[in-house]
């Protein structure tokens, strides 16, 4: 039987969170919304993921959505480092050394979710108060 080590481990693993990201998204039609057209459509999609659909869209929250998309795959990499970690410390049979690095990685990956988080709270907060000041200077 062919041992798994960790590079088919990751490929594996992405490839079965691809498969499963088909499975549960969900279909909408045009018609059950009335919508006219593509547009309608999308502007129906793409606000309910929590995209900007207004045709004002603003400096701020398009780096806003930046910063959101770019600390989502920052979190999805933790997840993949501490079941890598998590893997490698299951598999190491007793080694120390191997044990030891498996602690390193998941205590490493979980102090860069504190300061992914971290980074996420401040951005959210600056965000939302420039918006906020835009919004009461356009009134």
């Amino acid at each position: 039987m062919k041992k798994i080590n960790e590079k088919n481990f990751i490929i594996l693993f992405l490839i079965i969170l691809c498969i499963g990201t088909f499975f549960t998204c969900k279909s909408i039609n045009a018609q059950d919304y009335n919508l006219k057209g593509a547009q309608g459509f999308m502007q129906t999609v793409g606000g309910g993921i929590g995209y900007e659909t207004s045709e004002n869209v603003t400096p701020q929250s398009i780096i806003a959505n930046i910063i959101r998309t770019v600390l989502s795959f920052l979190g999805i990499i933790f997840l993949i480092l501490v079941i890598t970690g998590g893997y490698q410390w299951m598999t190491a049979g007793g080694n120390e050394e191997t044990i030891g690095k498996a602690k390193k990685r998941i205590i490493n990956a979980t102090i860069g979710l504190i300061i992914v988080l971290t980074a996420y709270a401040i951005t959210y907060f600056i965000i939302y108060n420039l918006t906020l000041q835009t919004i009461n200077s356009n009134v």
